[in-house]
């Protein structure tokens, strides 16, 4: 119990032992509630009490500014008169004393609306692109999961009583919250809770001084604008610099007499100007009657709530800049010659207030540079740096911030005669050049400013360690143990943790160098020598087509040292970027998967590998009895806007003393497994199911499907469980009872070929193994020290010293996880991973020895290519893994796609037209290669059947004309006609004329026939030479000519 501060009695008008009670009711009755109220109001102005106090008997504590108590409360885990057996109290209500303490806090509610009035009611808002609170009012309701408050304005403090059960009334917990705290906080946004230090950004100017500044705005002023105008009738003498370059972009320098400094900037293209205002008002209609009121009004005078949004967001800006100096930015100006000044910036009214049309402001008081609250608000509400709001391209840029400022650099190729016009003005410069700034201050904010070199690297290494065991999706946001220098790294689908440790411009990035050599110093004397990763293959010049690389390719550095650290690759990747990235320079650390740095198939297409794979798998069959490729059904997806799902294929390579079986699947994703060839090594490499299992972890559900409990009709030996049903194995179901016997998994996604998760497994490092696995059993002394200890549980946290830290293991995993031991330098080489590949490889003696066993003619060889087909012969007569064998990535899906329509197996065309049509973005339908449409293609199929239905509907999605294509009737057929015309039911063209009238805008009494007339006089003629009657397609036709087509 706090001590009482308030002087008065601190005992409790409660009986005796209400301690015990599974209610809480404040020492007074209700009639005393309000002047307790009042009082309490009273108190906190005159003492502010700080942390935890009592007034009046009634305990309270103080956050962030804000007083909470409570009014009331009820505990149903304290109430002994709801356990079993528990006699009646025939004093208590039939409810019990959830009954008695909400009719205390309904009690309270009513005596404080009966004194004060009514209330302003409250509901948590949450604003800004992450819907975040927006003051300290809505942070609490959230926190306390409550969802309505009743607020009175008291003058200075405002009261709020927040009552609520936490579950079910009368059965839950009962909250009755009083929370005190300032008017400006409880009408204002987080910004008011800032004290005056979270505005001091003192880096924001690269460390140039203030003279310095001066005399940039004034050479870039008079070199391209009006040069220096001095400020009139206003209290602070000042003068102000103007630059405006073409697009548009403005920076207003206004230095005053007395030292101070305020720099506007209008970005046009900046975030701030494109987006903040939108948020805003998504953010002040967020309710759903404020919703449509807003729509409407939006959709009347979209502008102009924009244009007031925009200048509400200006004003909270600038609210927060001294007076005296905000007072000069409108205010007249004259040059030297006496003639008024023009002001660069545009101007509307708020109400009476004229604001500067501008996207940022920062100011210097004489000692700091600062920012305002509400500016850095608006940032954390839309997720903007800086350069959000223009600084990089009003200030940062044009002006050279942390660089050199002289003839040379702003003369650059110049004629000579501008060259003499800008060294002129150098001369005439009033102001001298200061001394240039320490390197740590040139990159301003662009380095990490808390820590070491040192601690920069025990940060890395303790990531390389959590990484094994946590998912840093997981983590809570305070958590920092994936954080570097105080920037949190981004996961990149699981694979690759990047994040930008520090950036500069071109003319500081000789600082960048100088502090990432001192860091990647700290990385060698920590881990060792460095090599060098390459994103793309020295030999060949060919892209590596691995995560890290793509991270690499993207920023424009195209080497970088790595480290093995734990089992997990370090790059620090850093230096001045390609320009023709338009990056900055910066250094960034990627930390990848093993099996994310190099590709195992070194940069061969998984089209090109399937080619191969399938052609060695058919000699094979052919020269040696092996196992021929086969099709099997898997639980795959299925092929955009259909119902069809491929088969996928399997077969079987062998490359020297391992077997590799494969699996490919229609999109582009695949399997490969390996075991011994030797039958008495395969079976002392064999592992127990739930090992094998183990091993597979990580591959996706249904690229399992394609082994789990699966005949492998000799391709592979299999595992089978024990005990089926037995323990559950993550990714499996209970009832899998067999695998495949290998020693290696690797499996392709979207992008790439991968380890699975027990392949990675292999290289983990064995203290981070033993660590868990002890922790799993409870045995936490059992457990190696290991530097994950070091790992900070919150942003407070510290990192320990080196001495603390166990050694890293620096060991390269490829060893483990690319081993000989388990095939994959023979596969590279079979299927000549990397390199050409061709029939005069198949028929080399040496090749066809080792992958055959018995030799290969090249006209063999060439005859197994020759089989695969020609790609549009494949597409009109063959099937989907036929045609998938014979391309090499996706041919033009336009230039294929008739063939397909044209195929007269009704699976085969389904799946290969399907396919092409899974992506409508690289297929416009709409072209013809004939005078028939790809509608009329596929509706001349001999086989044509009901299922095509939704062929058709994806080619209408695709732009095929529902409609005769070009030339018109006297060319081309009219859809509609030629299916009449065919000698087909009614109920199978219905279906599909249903379809043409929804999704294409057909007139049927327009010219359709040479003859002129169109498809509706077409079918009432009724002269077919079918024979059959089209009185069904006759009605569907006359009501969709009255606008209301029918569903057959």
């Amino acid at each position: 119990m706090t001590e009482d501060t308030t002087g008065s009695a601190s005992g409790s008008n409660e009986p005796e032992g209400d301690d015990d009670l599974p209610i809480y009711e404040p020492p007074f009755g209700l009639d005393a509630v309000p002047d307790f109220c009042e009082r309490l109001v009273e108190y906190l102005i005159v003492e502010s009490p700080d942390d935890e106090f009592t007034f009046e008997g009634v305990e309270g504590e103080e956050s962030q500014g804000v007083w909470i108590l409570p009014l009331g409360g009820y505990d149903p885990n304290e109430d002994r008169t709801l356990t079993e057996g528990a006699p009646a109290d025939r004093e208590l209500p039939p409810g019990g004393y959830a009954e008695v303490a909400d009719t205390w806090a309904q009690g309270v509610r009513r005596v404080l609306h009966q004194a004060w009035g009514a209330p302003l009611v409250r509901t948590p808002k949450l604003v800004g692109v992450s819907q975040e609170p927006e003051g300290i009012l809505d942070f609490l309701m959230v926190a306390v999961s409550i969802d309505r408050a009743e607020m009175w304005d008291r003058g200075e403090l405002c009261c709020v009583l927040l009552t609520s059960w936490d579950g079910e009334p009368m059965t839950s917990m009962l909250r009755q919250i009083l929370v005190v705290l300032p008017r400006e906080y409880a009408f204002g946004g987080m910004a008011v809770l800032a004290d005056d230090e979270i505005t001091v950004h003192d880096l924001i100017m690269h460390g140039e001084h203030p003279l310095e500044l001066r005399r940039r705005a004034w050479l870039m002023s008079t070199l391209a604008g009006q040069g220096e105008v001095r400020v009139r009738d206003t209290a602070l003498e000042a003068s102000r610099f103007s630059l405006r370059s073409r697009g548009g972009t403005t920076t207003v320098w206004t230095f005053a007499d007395d030292g101070r400094v305020l720099v506007l900037m209008q970005d046009p293209d900046s975030e701030f100007i494109t987006s903040a205002a939108g948020q805003l008002i998504a953010d002040q209609l967020s309710g759903a009657e404020a919703h449509s009121a807003g729509d409407a009004a939006d959709a009347a005078h979209p502008e102009e709530l924009l244009e007031e949004a925009r200048l509400i967001l200006i004003a909270r800006m600038l609210d927060g800049i001294p007076d005296d100096l905000r007072e000069l930015i409108a205010a007249p100006a004259e040059n030297g010659r006496g003639e008024p000044g023009e002001h660069e910036l545009e101007f509307r009214m708020l109400g009476d207030q004229p604001l500067p049309i501008i996207s940022g402001a920062v100011w210097f008081d004489g000692e700091h540079w600062r920012v305002t609250r509400n500016l850095l608000e608006i940032g954390s509400l839309n997720d903007f740096g800086m350069d959000d709001f223009g600084f990089a391209d009003a200030v940062r840029r044009p002006y050279r911030l942390g660089g050199s400022f002289t003839v040379d650099d702003v003369a650059g190729r110049a004629t000579d005669e501008r060259r003499r016009q800008i060294e002129h003005l150098f001369a005439a410069c009033p102001y001298p050049e200061q001394q240039r700034p320490a390197d740590h201050e040139r990159l301003g904010y662009g380095l990490p400013r808390d820590s070491t070199h040192a601690e920069l690297v025990a940060q890395i290494e303790r990531i390389t360690e959590a990484w094994w065991s946590t998912d840093p999706g997981s983590v809570d946001w305070k958590d920092r143990t994936f954080s570097v220098g105080g920037r949190d790294l981004r996961d990149d689908d699981g694979r690759v943790l990047r994040t930008v440790l520090a950036v500069a411009e071109p003319w500081t990035v000789e600082v960048l160098q100088a502090w990432v050599g001192g860091l990647s110093d700290a990385m060698e004397d920590r881990w060792g020598a460095a090599f060098e990763m390459h994103a793309r293959e020295p030999k060949t010049g060919m892209e590596r087509k691995t995560p890290v690389a793509r991270v690499m390719r993207g920023i424009g550095i195209m080497s970088a040292p790595m480290w093995w650290v734990n089992g997990h690759a370090v790059a620090l990747v850093a230096g001045a970027p390609d320009p023709s990235t338009g990056e900055e320079p910066q250094a960034i650390i990627v930390i990848g998967r093993a099996d994310a740095v190099v590709d195992i198939m070194r940069g061969t297409r998984a089209w090109e590998l399937r080619q191969r794979t399938r052609v060695i798998a058919s000699l094979a069959t052919e020269v040696a009895g092996e196992p021929a490729p086969q099709e099997i059904a898997w639980r795959g997806p299925h092929l955009a806007g259909s119902s069809v799902r491929p088969d996928a294929v399997r077969g079987r390579v062998r490359a020297d003393d391992h077997y590799w079986v494969w699996h490919f699947a229609h999109d582009g994703r695949g399997l490969l497994m390996s075991f011994p060839v030797d039958a008495a090594a395969a079976e002392e490499a064999r592992l127990s199911f739930e090992d094998q299992a183990r091993l597979f972890a990580g591959v996706p559900v249904d690229l399992l499907s394609l082994v789990t409990d699966r005949d492998p009709d000799g391709l592979y030996p299999v595992v089978t469980r024990e005990r089926p049903g037995g323990s559950a194995i993550p990714g499996f179901l209970p009832t899998a009872s067999a695998l495949p016997a290998v020693q290696a998994v690797f499996w392709r996604d979207a992008y790439d070929w991968r380890a699975s998760g027990g392949m990675l497994e292999r290289v983990r490092p064995a203290f981070a193994a033993a660590a868990e696995a002890a922790e799993a059993e409870g045995d936490a002394d059992a457990a190696p020290d290991s530097a994950l200890d070091t790992a900070p549980d919150s942003a407070h946290d510290t990192i320990r010293g080196d001495d603390q830290h166990a050694a890293p293991d620096t060991s390269n995993p490829f060893a483990t996880l690319y081993s000989a031991v388990i095939g994959v330098p023979q596969l590279q080489w079979a299927v000549g991973a990397g390199e050409e590949f061709g029939s005069h490889i198949l028929a080399d003696d040496r090749y066809s020895s080792v992958v055959f066993g018995h030799p290969v003619a090249f006209e063999q060889a060439e005859a197994a290519y020759a089989r695969l087909g020609d790609v549009h012969r494949v597409a009109l007569t063959g099937s989907l893994n036929q045609f998938l064998d014979t391309v090499l990535g996706m041919p033009p899906r336009r230039y294929v796609l008739d063939a397909a329509l044209a195929n007269p197996d009704p699976r085969n065309r389904a799946e290969i037209a399907f396919l092409l049509l899974d992506d409508l973005d690289d297929l416009d339908a709409s072209v013809q290669l004939s005078h028939l449409t790809p509608i009329n293609v596929l509706f001349e199929n001999p086989t044509l059947g009901a299922d095509d239905r939704l062929l058709l509907i994806r080619l209408l999605e695709a732009g095929a004309q529902a409609g005769p294509g070009l030339g018109g009737p006297g060319v081309a057929r009219h859809p509609i006609v030629q299916l009449a015309g065919r000698d087909l039911d009614d109920a199978l063209i219905e279906p599909f004329v249903h379809s043409l009238l929804m999704r294409g805008e057909l007139d049927l009494t327009a010219p359709a026939l040479p003859d002129g007339r169109s498809v509706l006089a077409y079918v009432e003629a009724g002269e077919f030479a079918h024979g059959r009657s089209r009185t069904g397609l006759l009605a569907q036709l006359r009501e969709a000519q009255g606008g209301f087509p029918f569903e057959p």
